[in-house]
């Protein structure tokens, strides 16, 4: 018997209780100093030495003792890896660009890039024939994967909800809705009064939107501006008021630099006083600027890590700030881990790109990640004149798991991080299969405590199933 390697220990601030949170077993539990102390010391060669017997057994049930080698728990984490990824790879994912255009200038669009291809291929839209041979090819692709049940659709760009685009999109969505599709979208929302029709629940419509603001108006026009330099802040939040008012979801994205991290409590603010925050279909998230090694305005960025101290600091002193976390996902994952009995939390993936996810672009090419449109390395398959895939292509992204890389296999995070992104290992190493840590063990340190807390509070002071503590 040993002390398992994939044991995580969190310490509660101003407490003398830990987390413990075991990486492939997916318990959780609130343990006292001694439970750490005699798993240090266990693990140090100090034996139980008077430890109850009950207490070694519960330790052993929960994964933290183990009878296993290190090699036989890397071994269980592969194959529970394997078994997570067979169904999770089941289901389709789709998006689809109606254009590359966008009418706006953002500072540091990632797209950018693709200006170099020319105003003609930068601006073509797609036609009813390309929709059709792009749903025509959903359906294929969900066949040869066994996946029967209708998906959603994300409208992307480029800028998918431009008005002089408005017929095509209609189409798009009144195809969909025929096929049992409903639609999310990732839009600056400029012109989102045109589509207002579009919005609501259930199938054939758009039920889920996340749009940018930056902050308020003085911080965020000097950076989402739009072609003819004027700014757009006015615009988007008219329209966001009119999208909750349709009971669409509305997610608020904050792209954090230090240029504009100090708008953030303001824009908060900001929130508050247009009653967003009242809304049960309002959240609001914000996410540091990546930006791709050697590319300029590398001195502006953040590292995830350092952004969420920054934004947990304000939120001491400016509490609506807790609004904008920049660790939402982490501490949703924390959450399931806490109310679940199984494993929906755990992924030997980071992304639905290495998974059943595809783009379908205007040019009638399939794009895997919706960071590399356009680019060599995204593109895995085309859907005019007809579909196919360039498996050795599609095969980089989706036969990058956890089990690929030995560095993740031996990671006591493994399955909560699933290796990072993807693309960024590209981009970083040349060699897609290496991991991408970006500091995810202390983002996770972080979150963690902040999701106990709120779990407390969101179970109304009813204290933890006792199967969960120690």
């Amino acid at each position: 018997m040993r002390v398992s390697d994939y044991n995580i220990v969190v310490p509660l601030p101003d407490s003398d209780e830990y987390i413990l949170i075991h990486g492939y077993s997916g318990a959780v539990d609130v343990v006292q100093q001694g439970v750490v102390d005699f798993l240090q010391g266990f693990g140090n060669g100090r034996g139980t030495g008077g430890v109850p017997e009950g207490m070694i057994e519960t330790l052993k049930k929960r994964g933290y003792l183990t009878e296993r080698t290190p090699e036989e728990e890397q071994d269980f984490v592969r194959k529970l890896g394997q078994l997570l990824h067979n169904v999770q790879k089941k289901r389709a994912g789709f998006l689809m660009m109606p254009t590359y255009d966008c009418n706006l200038r953002c500072s540091y669009c990632y797209e950018k890039r693709l200006c170099k291809k020319g105003c003609e291929w930068l601006e073509k839209v797609m036609d009813r024939a390309t929709v059709d041979a792009a749903y025509n090819a959903m359906e294929k692709i969900q066949q040869d994967i066994g996946d029967d049940k209708a998906s959603t659709i994300t409208l992307y760009g480029g800028e998918p909800f431009l008005k002089r685009n408005a017929d095509i999109v209609r189409y798009i969505v009144a195809q969909g809705g025929e096929r049992g599709y409903g639609f999310r979208a990732v839009t600056n929302g400029v012109e989102l009064d045109e589509f207002l029709d579009l919005l609501g629940e259930g199938v054939g419509k758009v039920n889920l939107m996340q749009i940018t603001l930056d902050g308020p108006a003085q911080v965020h026009d000097k950076r989402r501006f739009k072609a003819d330099g004027k700014g757009s802040f006015a615009d988007i939040a008219r329209n966001i008021s009119a999208a909750l008012e349709h009971r669409v979801t509305v997610v608020v994205r904050t792209n954090v630099d230090k240029k504009n991290v100090a708008g953030i409590p303001e824009l908060a603010d900001i929130y508050v006083e247009q009653g967003w925050v009242d809304r049960p279909n309002f959240s609001a998230y914000c996410s540091a600027v990546h930006l791709r090694p050697g590319s300029p305005g590398q001195e502006s960025l953040f590292f995830d890590g350092q952004l969420t101290d920054l934004v947990n600091e304000s939120a001491k002193w400016h509490p609506q700030v807790k609004l904008i976390t920049s660790d939402k996902h982490l501490k949703a994952k924390f959450k399931g881990l806490l109310m679940d009995k199984t494993y929906p939390h755990f992924s030997p993936v980071s992304c639905g790109s290495q998974l059943g996810m595809y783009l379908f672009d205007p040019h009638g090419n399939i794009y895997i990640c919706w960071d590399s449109v356009g680019e060599p390395i995204g593109l895995v398959g085309h859907y005019l004149p007809d579909l196919a895939f360039d498996q050795e292509a599609l095969g980089l992204w989706h036969e990058r798991t956890i089990m690929s890389i030995p560095e993740c296999v031996a990671c006591k995070y493994a399955l909560l991080c699933g290796g990072g992104c993807a693309q960024h290992a590209y981009y970083a190493t040349g060699n897609m299969k290496s991991p991408v840590c970006s500091g995810f063990s202390n983002l996770f340190h972080q979150a963690v405590p902040v999701a106990y807390a709120e779990y407390l509070s969101e179970q109304a002071g009813l204290e933890l199933d006792s199967e969960r503590a120690i």
